[in-house]
């Protein structure tokens, strides 16, 4: 959030050759991969009640995911789904590496963005 700040529409849509999403894009990346997260542990709401602005996808998400980890500490759980197994500590290290990777995408497309202003 410290990254996006108050991003005005025209820097959010910013979309550079060769990449795959403009900087609206990651963001609303971040937020169904946190529900995704959510639905492995049978969490997430269901898909179709999803916002459809991305940082409203991101809000949702993110309120979702932080009232699961309190109910997840200091448990012994292994959950497979679709021939993965998740477990509290995997989805939190998941959730925090998705987030730290995307944050570094689009300051680098912020950078960008501002040499090409």
């Amino acid at each position: 959030m410290q990254v996006i700040g108050e991003l005005d529409s025209h820097v959010l849509d910013y979309h550079p050759p060769g990449e795959r999403w403009s900087i609206e894009g990651i963001i609303r990346h971040v937020g169904i991969a946190e529900w995704w997260y959510l639905d492995r542990f049978d969490r997430a709401c269901p898909y179709e009640t999803l916002p459809t602005e991305p940082m409203e996808i991101v809000y949702k998400s993110r309120q979702c995911l932080l009232a699961l980890l309190p109910e997840l500490e200091n448990k012994s759980l292994v959950i497979g789904v679709v021939g993965e197994f998740w477990s509290p500590r995997k989805l939190l290290r998941r959730a925090v590496w998705h987030e730290r990777d995307h944050t570094q995408h689009i300051q680098k497309l912020l950078n960008q963005y501002r040499t090409h202003e």
